[in-house]
C-alpha cells in the first residue's frame, strides 16, 4: 500500500472536489493519512472527504496555534493536554471505516523518558476510557533540535507491550540519523513513511538518490505499508508527480 499524507495546507490552494479529481485521474493512490483540525474544516467538506472511497490513517496536525499533545505539559498543565487530547483523537476517530485508524503522534521534545512514558499511559488510558477504536503510532524524529532514532521510540512502545501502540517508522529521518534498521523489533512496525530528502531539506520530491536509500533502508522490512510524507501545498502535485515512478518501484505491504 503506498499512501500520501493530506495536509490542511492543500485546501488553501484547492477545493476538495478538484483535488480529487486530480487524485482519481493522474494517481494509483487510494490512501490518505488526514492531517487535519476539525476547526478548519466546515463540517459539509469533512463529510464529502470521509464519503470518498479512499482508506484512512490520521496524522497529529503539524501546524497548531494552541497547545498541541505535547508530553512536556501533561504535569504542568493536565487540564489543556486532555482538552487538546479530546479535541484530536476524537476528531480523528471520524475517518474510521474498517478497522482500527492508525494515529501518528511525536514523543516528547524533551527527551525526558518519564515525560514519554507518562504520557503513553494518559494517552493508552484514555483510549480504554472513550472505547476509541485507535491505534497510536510513535514516530522517529530527526530534525535541527531534537532526534529519536527508531530503537530510543522501540524503547518507550516496549514498555507497554500493547497493539495499541506501536512504531511508524520514519525513513528518511532514520537514515539521517545514521540508525541501523529496525529488524530486530519489525513485529512493532506499523507503516512507514517515505519523501523525498537531502542534508538540507526533508519532505520533497523523491530522486534517484534519495530513492535508492530508502529502497536499501527497507530491505528486509518486506510487506510493510508506506505513506509518502509529502508537506507543503506548493508545488505539491508537482512534487508527487515526479516521485511517482519511484514510489511504484517500493516494495510496499496490501
Amino acid at each position: 500500500m503506498i499512501g500520501i499524507t493530506f495536509e490542511e495546507k492543500l485546501l488553501n490552494h484547492y477545493t476538495l472536489e478538484e483535488l480529487m479529481h486530480l487524485f482519481d485521474r493522474a494517481f494509483f493512490i487510494r490512501h490518505f493519512e488526514i492531517s487535519l483540525q476539525r476547526r478548519d474544516l466546515p463540517r459539509e467538506l469533512i463529510r464529502k472527504l470521509v464519503n470518498q472511497p479512499y482508506v484512512f490513517s490520521y496524522h497529529i496536525p503539524y501546524q497548531r496555534e494552541e497547545l498541541t499533545l505535547d508530553a512536556r505539559h501533561l504535569a504542568t498543565r493536565p487540564g489543556d493536554v486532555l482538552k487538546s487530547t479530546a479535541e484530536i483523537l476524537d476528531f480523528a476517530r471520524t475517518f474510521i471505516k474498517e478497522g482500527p485508524l492508525s494515529v501518528v503522534i511525536h514523543p516528547a521534545g524533551d527527551k525526558n523518558p518519564y515525560h514519554n512514558l507518562r504520557y503513553m499511559d494518559f494517552l493508552l488510558e484514555y483510549l480504554e476510557k472513550k472505547n476509541l477504536d485507535l491505534v497510536l503510532c510513535l514516530e522517529n524524529i530527526h530534525n535541527d533540535y531534537i532526534t529519536y532514532t527508531p530503537e530510543d521510540v522501540h524503547e518507550i512502545v516496549r514498555e507497554f507491550a500493547t497493539d495499541r501502540l506501536k512504531i511508524c517508522l520514519d525513513v528518511p529521518n532514520g537514515i539521517l540519523a545514521g540508525a541501523q534498521k529496525p529488524l530486530s523489533f519489525k513485529n512493532v512496525l506499523h507503516h512507514g513513511h517515505v519523501h523525498g530528502f537531502n542534508l538540507q531539506h526533508r519532505h520533497i520530491a523523491l530522486d534517484e538518490r534519495s530513492f535508492r536509500e530508502t529502497d536499501h533502508y527497507l530491505k528486509g522490512l518486506p510487506g510493510m505499508p508506506l505513506v509518502f510524507e509529502l508537506l507543503g501545498a506548493e508545488g505539491y502535485f508537482e512534487a508527487l508527480e515526479a516521485s511517482l515512478p519511484w514510489l511504484r518501484q517500493l516494495k510496499t505491504g496490501p
